[in-house]
């Protein structure tokens, strides 16, 4: 059974790219903007908490006034998610602050900038093998 992965990323080309990574075993559903990933999270985490075995969260998103990430972040802390969490955000400050966020909720999380680090697929691929464990 394929991994259920939710990628929440404005960037098309990242976004192609991200989901291209050797991620065979990985169903993906794609939010571009804050609150299409608050309605797709409400609609989808509400009836079973952990609908997306893995979220891959970016902190700017399009349209959003300070960043996007955090809200969507306060949402899965609030629907108390029980899946991973792997932060790819390129925004050095904020990215960090999400990881903290999430795991001071609770939620399990990586950290993993895209683009930054020549070992970010490695972990992006590592997250789905673990979210494929968990099942």
């Amino acid at each position: 059974m394929a991994v259920r992965a939710f990628l929440v990323e404005d960037d098309n080309a990242r976004a192609y790219w991200m989901t291209n990574i050797e991620a065979k075993n990985a169903h993906w559903e794609r939010a571009s903007s804050k609150r299409q990933a608050l309605r797709m999270l409400q609609e989808v985490l509400v009836r079973t908490r952990a609908a997306y075995d893995v979220v891959f969260l970016d902190f700017d998103l399009a349209g959003a006034t300070g960043g996007g990430g955090e809200y969507v972040a306060a949402a899965l802390l609030q629907m108390r998610y029980r899946g991973l969490v792997v932060v790819h955000s390129t925004n050095v400050d904020a990215g960090p602050r999400l990881v903290q966020m999430l795991h001071s909720g609770g939620i399990d999380v990586i950290y993993a900038p895209a683009y930054l680090s020549r070992d970010s697929p490695a972990r992006w691929r590592m997250a789905l093998e673990i979210a494929a464990k968990r099942r």
